[in-house]
């Protein structure tokens, strides 16, 4: 029976990742950072059915469970134009249970992080992403094989700075406000955004 099951838990997550030809869409939100409150609005690509989403658990170079799952607030699904209520897995606080109506596509979601001292620090004139902090996805998929398409606003003024070549206009170079090409979602946590 245990073989059964982890045979269809693969088979599902094999079906998943075939489905997901359109990467996450996940835009940074940074312009009241000197607050210390960042704001992420997510889209991503679903079939009608229930759906699993989990915030990043395990952050590259702890050894110890510590994503930001504590600093998330504001949390809102919607799908058609609909609030979905949602449920917060009863094991994994990490993880997020909802069901994606009818002739559904895509669930957008809206979050807000607030940007603790020793996580995404911010002050007046500058800020570090750590995007673990804003990212949710499909749970039970390898994170590898999850497509994410950040983009971040910044408050007027700032620059940015990061290793995931923003490009904006066919432009290669950093600007105030950028979108990035689609990578996996393992890389863009190993990828903070300094705005200064």
């Amino acid at each position: 029976m245990r073989a059964f099951f982890f045979v269809m838990l693969q088979t599902l997550a094999a079906a998943a990742l075939s489905a997901q030809t359109t990467p996450i869409r996940i835009t940074a939100d940074l312009t009241e950072a000197p607050r210390r409150l960042y704001h992420a609005e997510i889209d991503i690509p679903v079939k009608p059915g229930p759906v699993s989403l989990i915030s990043p658990q395990w952050i590259p170079a702890a050894h110890v469970p510590v994503g930001p799952v504590a600093n998330i607030v504001g949390l809102v699904f919607t799908a058609k134009g609909h609030t979905l209520p949602w449920k917060r897995d009863d094991v994994n606080m990490y993880e997020y249970h909802l069901l994606a109506p009818p002739g559904t596509t895509s669930i957008h979601v809206h979050l807000d992080n607030i940007a603790t001292t020793n996580q995404s620090p911010a002050r007046s004139t500058w800020a570090v992403l750590e995007w673990e902090g804003l990212l949710l996805y499909p749970a039970h998929l390898p994170v590898r094989s999850i497509r994410i398409q950040p983009s971040v606003i910044v408050p007027r003024g700032w620059h940015l700075a990061t290793s995931l070549n923003p490009f904006e206009n066919g432009a290669a170079a950093p600007t105030e406000n950028a979108t990035m090409p689609p990578r996996a979602a393992v890389w863009i946590t190993k990828s903070p955004t300094l705005r200064c």
